[in-house]
């Protein structure tokens, strides 16, 4: 159980990082309504799941030795960010509405990270995806939280901005590695 919740809470923290720094130019604009912005968060994180969790089982009707391969998934979402320095999801919601489907619209186009590291997560080890639904309810709220945080913190703003996007490409590397070396060492 321990493994599963931390394994959880990193897959979420590692995928979301860039959520963070969008929760919080949201909550910092003009005019924001704090519940929309939650809600639409929301929303969005739970389409992903969902479309994680189904994709995850359409994955299920292939032999338990191609799951590991999965892993390769947020390997290859590290090394793509690694090489392209892609940094560009906060400019384009810095003039977004902060309206729940704006919100959700925003956060499932900035899902790809998710979804790479989600399905492969559920595929491999399906009896705990019950668990990782409920970290990653709770890590919204945290999420929301922090956003809302950050505002009033420019300083720690800075810092995320400025370090959160070089750590992302090494943590979906290392969340790959657990899945494409666990699955294999379990088969």
């Amino acid at each position: 159980m321990f493994e599963h919740v931390t394994l959880g809470a990193a897959a979420f923290a590692v995928t979301d990082v860039d959520d963070l720094v969008l929760l919080a130019l949201w909550f910092s604009q003009p005019g924001r309504r704090v519940a929309s912005i939650v809600i639409g968060q929301y929303l969005g994180i739970g389409a992903l799941v969902v479309v994680s969790a189904v994709a995850a089982l359409v994955s299920l009707a292939l032999p338990l030795h191609w799951l590991a391969w999965m892993g390769l998934l947020p390997i290859g979402l590290g090394i793509r960010l690694l090489l392209t320095g892609d940094d560009d999801s906060a400019e384009g919601a810095k003039a977004a509405a902060t309206s729940p489907m704006a919100v959700a619209g925003i956060t499932i186009a900035n899902g790809g990270d998710n979804l790479g590291v989600y399905v492969p997560l559920f595929a491999s080890q399906p009896d705990a995806t019950a668990t990782y639904v409920l970290i990653f309810a709770v890590g919204t709220a945290v999420w929301c939280g922090l956003g809302y945080a950050l505002v009033s913190h420019p300083i720690a703003a800075n810092s995320l901005q400025r370090w959160g996007h070089r750590l992302l490409p090494w943590a979906l590397i290392a969340i790959g590695i657990h899945i494409l070396f666990g699955e294999i060492v379990q088969n």
